[in-house]
């Protein structure tokens, strides 16, 4: 097993920032995290028996990005195209994704997505030579037609049981996390179903109440899709009082999670928003995601044309579309999104680090192995600067990118 040595590094673990840190790796996995002062011996013998020795530049080592919600890059998307895995791998890590959630959703009718799914669970079995696709995210097709979704005539009304389960049998174990609208007829047994099955039951694309809400969170949902967006609001009925909506229950619920979006320029969650979501949800139950969508990947007003032969354009990292004007997922990169939340919210990089690494997965069940810094785990990490400029990214102790010209390799 080859044994590598990332040193002269900052060091972003759970607990702490380990300024003079320095990172053993042997077998892909990550086997002593150090402190260069404290542990000087240690990295003195290391610096001689390591079979790969990485000066870091004083630059800042971070556990890799996991986007557990992306449609897609590069214009394509995976609704359509699932052969975009293994391109997006590459894109992907060389903006610091480790490992991501290739994300299905109403771009495509029921039986579309479905063959999308199968397919996309084959290819997953594949090398891939970059971020390694770590299940597959269902957007539908069992969202509410009038909130959200591009297309109402791919969403669908009941949830069919027999369609659950023939995605699950045919795709094994590839399905992590599906989206049910709670007040479609049959909501509670499929979200019982998907819990029982090992998937992930998110609520989005809603207009359920608090009652519906809390049952669907009792029947096993874990999470909230894209909370902030598609999100029913209900209008005010007596002037000067708010009524609570779909946003403020699941606000105040702790026992669920919930991902939300944070664009360059704040469209998806207004920075005061985003305030507030901090606030109420707190870091440990908030999941980054970068819900992108075809765009990223491609220069700023390049025209694209979506699927149902729409056309949009991305400007400050969403897509919207013309001549409506509507937005129409992100145009975001996850290293992107970490970048946006500092900015507007002042978040450190250690907690920005918690909402993109450690909390996805947590969510996927597979916090043992990555989302952090620690002995035993993979070493899925990243290289950073102060800009947060991705320098340098490994999934499992492989070099999948590398920025050229800032790192010395020996």
């Amino acid at each position: 097993m080859k044994k590598q040595l990332i040193h002269n590094a900052r060091v972003v673990t759970p607990s702490s920032t380990v300024e003079s840190g320095f990172l053993i790796l042997s077998g892909g996995r990550i086997r002593f995290v150090g402190d260069g002062d404290m542990d000087a011996q240690v990295l003195k013998r290391e610096l001689t028996r390591a079979e790969e020795v990485i000066d870091g530049g004083g630059n800042t080592l971070l556990p890799g990005l996991i986007d557990i919600h992306t449609h897609g890059a590069l214009g394509k998307d995976y609704s359509r195209s699932p052969e975009l895995i293994f391109e997006d791998s590459l894109f992907r890590a060389s903006k610091g994704v480790t490992g991501f959630l290739p994300t299905v959703g109403c771009f495509a009718p029921p039986d579309s997505i479905f063959l999308s799914a199968k397919k996309l669970a084959k290819l997953m079995q594949k090398p891939l030579q970059g971020a390694r696709a770590l299940g597959i995210n269902m957007e539908g097709p069992f969202l509410h037609p009038e909130l959200g979704a591009q297309d109402k005539r791919n969403c669908l009304r009941e949830i069919d049981l027999d369609y659950l389960q023939r995605l699950v049998e045919q795709t094994g174990d590839a399905i992590k996390i599906m989206t049910i609208s709670p007040e479609l007829h049959h909501a509670l047994d499929g979200i019982r179903f998907l819990d029982d099955a090992g998937v992930v039951p998110a609520i989005g694309h809603t207009l359920a109440g608090e009652d519906l809400l809390d049952q669907a969170i009792k029947a096993g949902a874990r999470l909230v899709t894209h909370l902030f967006n598609t999100t029913y609001q209900p209008e005010q009925d007596v002037k000067g009082v708010i009524k609570p909506g779909v946003n403020e229950y699941l606000l105040i619920r702790d026992d669920i999670m919930a991902e939300f979006i944070c664009d360059s320029s704040g469209a998806h969650i207004h920075p005061v928003m985003l305030e507030i979501l901090l606030r109420c949800k707190t870091i440990d139950r908030l999941i980054l995601i970068s819900d992108s969508f075809m765009s990223p990947g491609l220069e700023e007003n390049t025209p694209i044309r979506m699927p149902d032969g729409r056309s949009m354009v991305m400007r400050k990292g969403v897509n919207y579309q013309v001549p409506s004007n509507h937005i129409t997922g992100s145009a975001m990169t996850l290293d992107g999104s970490v970048k946006s939340l500092m900015n507007f919210t002042g978040t450190s990089l250690a907690e920005a680090s918690i909402m993109a690494s450690l909390n996805p997965a947590r969510i996927l069940g597979i916090d043992s192995k990555k989302g952090s810094l620690e002995a035993g785990k993979d070493g899925d990490l990243i290289l950073v600067d102060d800009a947060f400029t991705i320098l340098a990214t490994f999934v499992e102790g492989e070099e999948v990118y590398r920025k050229p010209d800032v790192l010395k390799w020996q």
